[in-house]
């Protein structure tokens, strides 16, 4: 495999030292999390995305008190971002923050509030879909936690869009037996029929 370049990874470098110092755990998610996963950038990315415990959210507000945060809310068939209060707690359907800097300076990112039990990591939108919090998330060659490409791939698996796509036909090549049995029996418990089955099968 070749050595991983740090300079690919500016901007999630530029994530982990704002995260520096955290209480809690976090880690990258989206396609920023299939790319340390894969130790090179594959494509184009368009958004920074990370998460946390949905339990550690006001530990996050502390964090980035400089920041200005939001929170993305239903609207209609679509979304809108709303600011988030303070002394606010977050509760389902409720998953999704913007951080941005009022002065403009550092990088916008969003932080995506994950479900969890004392032991294990559950999934918001998969009923009975859980793992242990020590197998939810892995640790990069270049030091960055992410979650496990199993896990990131099962909430692309509702899009399918030309990114989840690209996402899965480079991860796919590189996962592990375990990591691929796990996706495909909850894909066929939630997506039956769905087309990355076969795939990892093979």
């Amino acid at each position: 495999m070749a050595r991983i370049r740090n300079e690919d990874f500016k901007p999630i470098l530029e994530i982990a030292e704002i995260m520096r110092g955290f209480p809690a755990a976090w880690f990258v998610s989206g396609g920023w999390a299939i790319d340390l996963f894969l130790g090179e950038v594959t494509r184009s990315h368009s958004d920074i995305e990370i998460g946390i415990y949905r339990r550690d959210q006001q530990l996050l507000r502390a964090h980035l008190r400089a920041w200005s945060l939001s929170k993305a809310i239903a609207c209609g068939d679509d979304g809108e971002w709303v600011s988030w209060p303070l002394g606010e707690e977050l509760q389902l359907p409720v998953h999704q923050i913007k951080a941005t800097r009022p002065d403009g300076e550092g990088r916008e990112f969003e932080i995506f509030l994950n479900e969890c039990s004392e032991r294990d990591w559950i999934s918001r939108r998969h009923a009975g879909v859980a793992r242990r919090l020590g197998e939810a998330v892995m640790i990069s060659a270049i030091g960055i936690p992410f979650l496990v490409p199993e896990i990131q791939l099962l909430f692309k698996a509702k899009y399918r869009r030309a990114k989840d796509e690209a996402d899965f036909n480079f991860a796919v090549r590189r996962m592990s037996g375990m990591q691929k049995k796990w996706l495909a029996r909850v894909l066929g418990e939630h997506h039956e029929g769905h087309g990355w089955i076969a795939a990892l099968d093979e």
